[in-house]
Parts: structure tokens; sequence; C-alpha cells
């Protein structure tokens, strides 16, 4: 796998530590077992992980690593589906699944609240909604 090389590389970058960390907390955790409080666990320590490769700025990430970070978000969401979980990611404001960490006002009448910027995924397990996902919002 392309990941492989990222943490094999002798010039350990900051990105380096972090793939190594959390892949430290995921293998501690793998696999898990039947017990549905292992479960929840690990897939919420798996969707942490998602977002802050998410989040890392793409000036920190060199770009032959881009690739492989994509594929390794790609591993996780695929490992987190085969356990029955998924991951939340909607574009359109869903109180059902979606929680605001913050709200800012617009300075126009809106029909409906708009994300204008993402928080932490959110996850389902089971179908059951272990996390919502947090959004900012615009609104009136």
């Amino acid at each position: 796998m392309s990941a492989a090389w990222i943490v094999s590389n002798k010039d350990k970058s900051d990105l380096v530590f972090l793939i190594e960390d959390r892949m430290a907390a995921l293998r501690a955790a793998w696999p898990p077992g039947g017990e549905t409080a292992q479960l929840q666990s690990f897939a919420i320590t798996a969707a942490d992980f998602y977002d802050e490769l998410g989040w890392l700025p793409s000036e920190a990430v060199a770009e032959c690593e881009q690739e492989d970070l994509t594929e390794l978000r790609s591993a996780i969401s695929k490992t987190l589906i085969s356990l029955g979980a998924a991951l939340i990611h909607r574009p359109e404001w869903d109180s059902a699944v979606q929680r605001a960490i913050s709200i800012e006002r617009a300075g126009e009448t809106l029909s409906a609240p708009k994300i204008l910027r993402f928080g932490r995924t959110g996850i389902t397990l089971g179908g059951e909604l272990l996390r919502k996902q947090e959004v900012v919002l615009l609104s009136n």
C-alpha cells in the first residue's frame, strides 16, 4: 500500500507522526470484537482519523503524499462500511443527523440555513446514530 511508504520514510514529518500515532490507536482496537462498545469505540476513532487527514492543509502535505492520503481515507471509509458503519457528511442542513456548533447571522433572508463549514464527520453503526455531523451554519 502506498501509505506504507509515508510511514517508512526516513525524514519523518509531522504528518508521519500523526499517521503513526493514529494507526497505532486503530491497530490496538483491531479487530473490534463483537461487543457493541468495542465496535463503537473503533468506529469513532476511525472517523476522527478520517477527519484529521481531511483537515490537513494542502500546503502541509507534499504533492506525492496527497494520493496516499486520499487512499488512506478511502480505506478507512471502506473498513467502516465493512463493519456496518457509515460516515455522515451531508452538504445540506439536516438536524436529524447534524448539529450546529456555531451559527453565523446572514445579512439577507434565507429560506433555510446554509452550511458554511464542516466540523467532525458524523457516524452511524448498524443504523444507530453514534455522532452527529458538526457544522457551522449561516442562518437568519
